[in-house]
């Protein structure tokens, strides 16, 4: 190279580190350092490239980079590349190490060994500037997990910053800490804090122990994975839920292994890098530090009882647990454990306030304390979490009662200042003598977990098979989040007739799950998980965008025959609801007058004016809104004067009493009150022509089931649609 060349090559370097590196903020210095590259080197397109991903580019449309071409050119340092949309490209690429600086100029403009040289020279200095950052934001997390214990916060809140500290210090998705139960007992570990793990995948975990953590705690040394599904250290846990990497560093106080963090990432191609190993290791040495100062605080020694309701807490239960299985099995008798979790709390906490949840929680502490005896254990073990040891109630009829006894406790309604709270609770009972704390609590969840999902407000006894359930659970849970993306979902619909006439008034949108191994799944297989993960919201907003876009489609055929949708408590819960509503109406163009959202009936209980006013703007909206299973929850008529109702919905039940010779009381008492109140009334499930000659008899002016027609693909609906008559519900 010429001595003026070599200069201007050095020049452009030293301009590149001044640059990229005087700039604080790491997404800014990202984009910098791409920006000056392309600039230099005369490019069109730059972008740079980390874990498969783009985390900053230029000259690609905004939001449309082409991720998977531009990683297949970092991957293989390729020289010519085609983009969607701008053509063949000549390209330049320096590999950095966790991804690729690469440069892109349009036609065949190549570029020279020289700009190719220079290139990868900027990609040292980017990684230069890159190990500064890492060092900063080291810094950063620390000091933030000091200033946790500067301030003297609890315990929980220490471990919890530690957690998340990991986790921004990698950009992974979770991360956890677990720490050693007791003293030189390295096989018995407690997940102390967790960030990104669903509760269904804690619960799966409770217990387990990770070969990468043993092997972290029996040697005291790190350990990462970049390819987590093809170690001999995996847990079907991690790979149902898409673990790809995984790393574990030991923590210390005074030179002992005390615990271990982890951290885990979903990313396709993730790779930890030496830097980010090394990140992680100081990360955990100073941790520690942290760690054994917040244990040595007076302020932050963990207690062994719940400062809400003054019950013990999950440590001291164990620990019980724990001196009762050594009783037992010198005796030859057994233990009894039952796990506790309320149901609807969440609607409580969301409706009337974190207050009154705690009051509730300090009122279900009492009333589970008039269930013990003497010799019993109750605890919180967090949440609206509960557990009764049973240490003379070793056989499962005794259990079972016991079980009852709590159910039936839970049941009464509760006071919460001065309003009447309903709520009720699931039970899982285990009975055991040689089994560890941690695997027991761990089977008594498993089977709280059964009765959940079995209707809740009951008690299930632990199974063997249940383990087995809970991962294939967790499986589905990975496979229903790519559901949407995979464009899995499809609806299903169920006409609404009138009755007098049997022309179409509406239909009712119900969403299936065509599952590439499962097959067609029905929402009973797939709904309750996506209420407890959180992803109702995900599934119940591809519902309703595509109930409204199949329904303005249909009206060129069926003109004025409406869509109804269910709305989820989770959804109506969002502060966006409305926004979302109206956008499903105006991407669609389906008329808002043609768009009937069905709400269940326990929703409108809690008649805040917060809830009044969502509802009202619904209405503005010009939708249409009824109340689904009329009569089955605490109903009150009150709701339906302060609600802007439209139509009431009788339930299947009720439907199914209109046998010959029934008179059919509570069917004919929502039609007549639904008449009165100038409500329309749509009676579900009518099976038999008997069902739907009585129905007529009293009146009912719309109804659905399976004599009339069945759910039926959207296809089926249209040509259903085409040569059936149809009617303007109004």
């Amino acid at each position: 190279m010429a001595a003026s060349s070599a200069n201007w090559w050095t020049q452009q370097l030293a301009e590149y580190l001044a640059v990229v590196s005087s700039v604080d903020d790491a997404a800014t210095a990202r984009i910098c350092a791409v920006e000056r590259a392309t600039e230099a080197l005369e490019a069109e397109l730059g972008a740079l490239v980390v874990r498969g991903k783009v985390a900053a580019s230029t000259g690609f449309p905004a939001g449309q980079e082409p991720e998977a071409e531009l990683a297949r050119a970092a991957e293989v340092l390729a020289e010519h590349a085609e983009f969607p949309g701008l053509g063949p490209c000549c390209v330049a690429v320096a590999p950095l190490s966790d991804g690729a600086l690469i440069l892109g100029r349009l036609g065949d403009y190549e570029f020279s060994p020289e700009d190719t040289q220079l290139l990868r020279g900027m990609g040292r200095v980017l990684e230069l500037v890159r190990r500064v950052e890492d060092r900063r934001n080291l810094l950063e997390q620390l000091a933030r997990v000091h200033s946790t214990i500067s301030r003297r916060a609890p315990l929980d809140e220490v471990l919890e910053a530690i957690v998340a500290g990991a986790a921004n210090l990698l950009g992974d998705e979770m991360a956890a800490l677990r720490l050693i139960d007791s003293p030189g007992d390295g096989d018995r570990t407690v997940m102390s804090a967790a960030l990104g793990f669903s509760p269904m995948l804690l619960r799966s975990l409770k217990g387990s122990h990770a070969p990468m953590a043993a092997i972290a705690l029996e040697e005291g040394r790190p350990v990462f994975e970049n390819d987590y599904a093809a170690s001999e250290y995996t847990m079907p846990q991690l790979l149902a839920v898409g673990v790809t990497a995984m790393a574990v560093v030991p923590v210390r106080e005074h030179g002992r292994v005390v615990g271990i963090i982890s951290a885990a990432s979903t990313d396709v191609g993730r790779r930890y890098a030496q830097h980010e190993q090394d990140a992680l290791v100081a990360y955990a040495e100073h941790a520690s530090l942290a760690l054994a100062a917040a244990r040595s605080s007076d302020t932050l020694r963990q207690a062994l009882n719940d400062p809400l309701t003054d019950l013990p807490n999950r440590t001291l239960l164990l620990n019980r647990l724990d001196h009762a299985l050594a009783r037992a099995a010198r005796r030859g008798t057994a233990v009894s454990l039952l796990f506790v979790d309320l149901d609807r709390f969440k609607l409580v906490n969301d409706s009337l306030g974190h207050a009154a949840g705690d009051r509730l929680l300090i009122e279900v502490a009492e009333r589970l304390k008039g269930c013990m005896r003497r010799a019993d254990t109750a605890a919180r073990l967090g949440g609206d979490e509960f557990a009764l040891l049973l240490e003379e109630a070793g056989d499962l009829g005794a259990a079972a009662h016991a079980a009852q006894r709590v159910i039936e406790a839970l049941s009464a309604p509760f006071n919460i200042f001065g309003r009447e709270v309903f709520t009720s609770a699931s039970v899982g009972i285990a009975v055991g003598a040689g089994d560890d704390p941690d695997t027991m609590l761990r089977h008594a969840d498993m089977a709280m977990y059964r009765a959940k999902s079995r209707g809740k407000n009951r008690y299930e006894v632990f199974e063997p098979d249940m383990h087995a359930e809970v991962v294939d659970r967790l499986a589905l849970e990975a496979e229903l989040r790519r559901a949407v993306e995979l464009d899995e979902l499809e609806l299903h619909f169920q006409p609404i007739f009138f009755l007098d006439c049997s022309g179409i008034a509406a239909a009712e949108a119900l969403v299936r799950w065509r599952h590439p191994t499962r097959g067609l799944l029905y929402p009973g297989a797939f709904i309750p998980l996506a209420e407890e993960s959180g992803l109702i919201l995900k599934v119940g907003r591809w519902v309703l965008n595509e109930a409204c876009r199949q329904a303005a489609a249909w009206q060129a055929i069926a003109p004025g025959v409406q869509v109804s949708v269910n709305l989820s408590g989770w959804q109506l819960e969002q502060p966006d609801v409305v926004d979302e509503v109206a956008s499903a109406l105006a991407e669609s163009g389906l008329e808002p007058k043609l768009l009937l959202l069905e709400l269940t009936e326990s929703l409108l209980m809690h008649d805040t004016e917060e809830m009044i006013t969502k509802l009202a703007a619904l209405r503005t909206l010009g939708t249409r809104l009824a109340i689904d299973d009329f009569g089955t929850g605490y109903s009150s008529l009150r709701y339906l004067q302060r609600f802007p109702i439209d139509a009431l919905k009788i339930p299947k039940p009720f439907v199914d009493e209109l046998c010959e010779g029934s008179p059919g009381v509570l069917a004919r008492a929502i039609i007549d009150l639904s008449r009165h109140l100038e409500l329309r009334t749509v009676a579900e499930g009518i099976e038999t022509e008997g069902q739907l000659a009585k129905l007529r008899e009293f009146g009912c002016p719309f109804g659905q089931g399976f004599l009339l027609a069945k759910p039926m693909p959207i296809d089926k609906l249209r040509a259903l649609l085409a040569t059936s008559e149809h009617v303007p519900a109004a």
